[in-house]
């Protein structure tokens, strides 16, 4: 059974012009994991250090929307991987994966205005100038794999009427 995208999403190309227009790595690297793991704002800047685990090949989500137990994601991009392992060094476990430039923890606002910033940098249209678009181009990406069950557990949702909302079945 083919399924189509009823949800608005960046294609390949705008999403490769937003990582080649973001010039900081530590943004690159927030941008890079939304795109790469369809993770929700609030999951990647509560992030610490010790939630990369092997090797940065997984990433444990302590806190999420709707999984007070957690979750954890496979990490399937090698590029991804490098750029997690290098980022994170020597620092301690317990420290904030993506840091501000005033020390403290990058915020939600931080992120979302980071996306903005650079997404009207590159031309993107007003309507998909919101970080949440890079959760619903990961699904249309995901798409292709027709595992809604995989899906399903990658988005963090319960039940697949979640993830409905951006796949028509």
């Amino acid at each position: 059974m083919r399924m189509w995208i009823t949800m608005k999403s960046l294609n390949d190309a705008q999403l490769t012009m937003i990582l080649d227009n973001t010039k900081c790595i530590r943004d690159m690297l927030a941008l890079r994991i939304a795109i790469d793991t369809g993770m929700r704002v609030g999951e990647i800047v509560s992030l610490d250090v010790k939630d990369i685990q092997d090797r940065g090949r997984r990433i444990v989500v302590n806190t999420s929307k709707r999984h007070p137990e957690g979750r954890t994601i496979v990490v399937e991009s090698e590029r991804l991987t490098k750029m997690l392992i290098h980022h994170i060094g020597n620092r301690p476990p317990d420290s904030a994966l993506l840091v501000s430039n005033k020390g403290s923890r990058l915020s939600k606002r931080q992120l979302q205005r980071l996306y903005v910033n650079v997404a009207k940098k590159c031309g993107i249209p007003d309507d998909k100038c919101h970080i949440h678009i890079l959760r619903h181009s990961y699904v249309r990406r995901m798409v292709d794999a027709k595992n809604t069950t995989i899906l399903r557990q990658r988005m963090g949702h319960k039940n697949f009427r979640s993830t409905s909302y951006y796949v028509d079945r």
